[in-house]
C-alpha cells in the first residue's frame, strides 16, 4: 500500500523504467524549478537552473548533460531521417532544454490526479528529451 501516488510516481516509476529513483528525482526537481522561475520571471534563478541543464551529467543520459544529450539525439534523428542538422545547434539545443523542462514540469504537475499513461509516459526523460527533438526538428523544416 502506498502512502501517496507521489510514492509511486517518485520510486516505483524511475525503477521500473531502470532508472536511478535519486537521480530522477533530482532531474524531475530541477525542471519543476527552471519552469517555475521562467513562469514567475524569476531571471537570476532561470539563469541557474539552466546552467545546470548544461553542466550537470546524468545517470538516465548516460552520463551526459541535457544539452548534451539533446544535441547528440538531434543529429542522429537527423542522419536517420535523412535531414540537415539545424545551423544553429548551440541556439537550438538551448530552445530544446527548454522544452524539455517544460514538458516534465507540466507532466508532473498532474501529480495525484488521474493521469492519463500519455501524461506519465511524458515524466520520463527520454521521452522528454525525444519529444524535444522532434519538435525542434520540425520548426526546422
Amino acid at each position: 500500500m502506498f502512502i501517496t501516488t507521489g510514492h509511486a510516481e517518485t520510486f516505483w516509476l524511475p525503477y521500473l523504467w531502470g532508472l536511478e529513483p535519486a537521480d530522477y528525482r533530482d532531474f524531475v526537481a530541477l525542471c519543476e524549478s527552471a519552469a517555475t522561475s521562467e513562469k514567475a520571471d524569476k531571471i537570476p534563478e532561470l539563469v541557474d537552473a539552466e546552467a545546470k541543464f548544461h553542466e550537470k551529467k546524468w545517470l538516465w543520459a548516460g552520463g551526459r548533460t541535457v544539452a548534451e544529450r539533446l544535441e547528440e539525439d538531434m543529429r542522429e534523428f537527423c542522419r536517420r531521417k535523412n535531414l540537415p542538422a539545424p545551423s544553429d545547434i548551440q541556439g537550438t539545443v538551448k530552445r530544446g532544454v527548454r522544452l524539455v523542462w517544460n514538458d516534465v514540469s507540466r507532466a508532473t504537475a498532474r501529480r495525484g490526479s488521474v493521469a492519463t499513461a500519455l501524461s506519465k509516459a511524458a515524466m520520463y526523460p527520454e521521452t522528454a528529451v525525444l519529444r524535444a527533438v522532434k519538435a525542434l526538428v520540425q520548426v526546422q523544416r
